[in-house]
């Protein structure tokens, strides 16, 4: 955990990730949003079976624009502005394989409505608009949206969630609402969570489908008060009958400092939780990370994701299955100022826990720190969206992705190593097994033993005569039966090799 205060400045930072991380990848960002209006929130997503990318943003006056892109960023054509006459509105958006649906809020207010159109439409106009429950009408603080379409291409679900409070009963609800028919329509909404509190702030909440084709599960991650005087936690609530009825919620992090902003994303069993985690209510904040291999049976213990001496916030992730990666961008600045820059750490679905080096996205200083982020996984990569200050005053979006420039996706352009580790054999095994290695120099060195939540369960001292490749005999009889990985201090990334003990 950093201090709460520290003297570093923002430059220096960035000059010390620019020295670390040359060449660049991320480093032709452009504005797609940039009228003379204060342009902020913004929200990306793309088709997957046509690659189309679509962006979206708050405008002021109670507006909301979007733009869609056929040719991965490089143009831009423009929908007519969405006067949805909503203070505070805040958009976020999914897709299946032909749809694009934006949920539309009111922070404060009670409105949640639904927005389906086609993904090539450019028109607010044809969009087939539903009123959320509309018969609900406390205030909301946050809301979330979802859908199974990797686990249902012919017949997705949409999902929504949202958190809202009554302040003349003092309650926080957590409420979840499905879609069966393209959110034509949406069921009977189910509670997933209520407390007793005396006042509240917008709060983050979100929703995620994990599993796979034999068992699916929703989870919902929300930050909840504790007894006594305790700040929030992070809980993570699991549904396995489409959301009708929910867990108790899991505490992911046992820490007493104030959690907030989770985002949670999915690729399969595999679930990835990010959020922030402060000392104090002055001091700054530290993304924190877990993971879930089974689809939310399980998670991990938590760990620091950036560690950066600045106040990290608003975190995202990104999947991009097809490679086997996830992305985590976050915004980050000095403490206290309203200014900074966008970041980027990259790792593997199989061994979360090993992060690559920190990559500096945006490409001034100028990123609007309270006005949001979103990332999207797209055919050619993954691409992201934010909100910077434009020379004259007001605030545009700016987008920038990882097929613009050197590939961001291939980790071996900026995590190099001397020591490598080649598959074992036989895998599976039943108690030994042969690890191939390579070490850049002779001596002694640590291989450890890393189970499937990412805790280290075997440490092997090593002593190599000679430097170059070896055969190493494993001995994990020990251990019972399950998925391991084997890593060799001292390497990166390349050197994780996953073995499987069968018993």
């Amino acid at each position: 955990m950093k201090p709460c205060h520290r003297g570093i400045s923002l430059a220096i930072f960035l000059s010390s990730v620019i020295a670390a991380s040359q060449p660049l990848d991320w480093s032709s960002d452009l504005t797609i949003f940039g009228t003379s209006a204060n342009e902020h929130h913004p929200a990306i997503t793309t088709t997957p079976a046509d690659g189309l990318l679509r962006a979206f943003c708050v405008k002021d006056s109670g507006r909301i624009s979007s733009k869609l892109s056929e040719d991965l960023g490089v143009s831009w054509s423009t929908f007519d502005d969405l006067s949805s006459g909503l203070d505070q509105q805040r958009l976020k958006a999914v897709a299946d394989g032909s749809h694009i649906y934006a949920m539309v809020c009111g922070i404060g207010s009670p409105t949640r409505t639904a927005y389906r159109f086609a993904s090539a439409s450019n028109d607010w106009s044809s969009a087939h608009t539903t009123l959320i429950t509309p018969a609900r009408t406390a205030p909301l603080t946050g809301f979330g949206i979802c859908t199974d379409y990797s686990f249902r291409p012919n017949d997705p679900y949409i999902n929504v969630c949202w958190a809202e409070y009554d302040a003349a009963a003092h309650v926080f609800t957590g409420v979840f609402a499905q879609s069966r028919d393209l959110a034509s329509t949406f069921l009977p909404e189910h509670f997933v969570f209520s407390q007793t509190r005396s006042a509240i702030t917008n709060t983050e909440i979100e929703i995620t489908v994990a599993g796979d084709s034999a068992q699916q599960r929703l989870l919902l991650a929300a930050p909840l008060d504790r007894a006594g005087n305790l700040p929030a936690e992070i809980r993570v609530f699991v549904s396995e009958d489409q959301g009708v009825t929910w867990s108790a919620g899991i505490a992911i992090d046992p820490s007493e400092y104030i959690q907030d902003e989770p985002n949670l994303e999915s690729a399969g069993s595999v679930i990835i939780l990010v959020y922030t985690l402060r000392q104090t209510q002055s001091g700054a904040r530290d993304i924190y990370l877990s993971y879930s291999p089974d689809g939310g049976l399980n998670f991990s213990p938590h760990y620091s994701a950036f560690d950066s001496p600045l106040d990290e916030g608003s975190p995202r992730i990104a999947i991009d299955p097809a490679a086997g990666l996830f992305y985590l961008f976050c915004l980050a600045g000095e403490i206290g100022g309203d200014e900074g820059a966008v970041f980027l750490r990259q790792g593997l679905l199989n061994s979360p826990w090993d992060l690559s080096d920190t990559l500096r996205v945006s490409g001034n200083d100028h990123v609007i720190l309270t006005d949001g982020l979103d990332a999207t996984n797209a055919s050619a990569g993954v691409a992201a969206v934010w909100s910077s200050r434009f020379e004259l005053g007001d605030t545009d979006i700016r987008f920038d992705a990882s097929w613009r420039g050197t590939p961001a996706s291939d980790r071996r352009n900026f995590m190099t190593t001397g020591n490598s580790l080649e598959q074992n054999f036989p895998n599976p095994f039943n108690g030994a097994t042969i690890l191939p290695l390579t070490v850049n120099r002779a001596g002694e060195q640590q291989l450890l033993i890393i189970d499937i939540l990412g805790r280290q369960v075997m440490r092997l001292n090593q002593t190599f005569t000679s430097p170059g490749s070896q055969n190493v005999l494993l001995n994990l009889s020990p251990l019972p039966s399950g998925v391991y990985f084997a890593k060799l201090q001292g390497s990166k990334n390349n050197s994780f090799r996953r073995m499987s003990l069968v018993k």
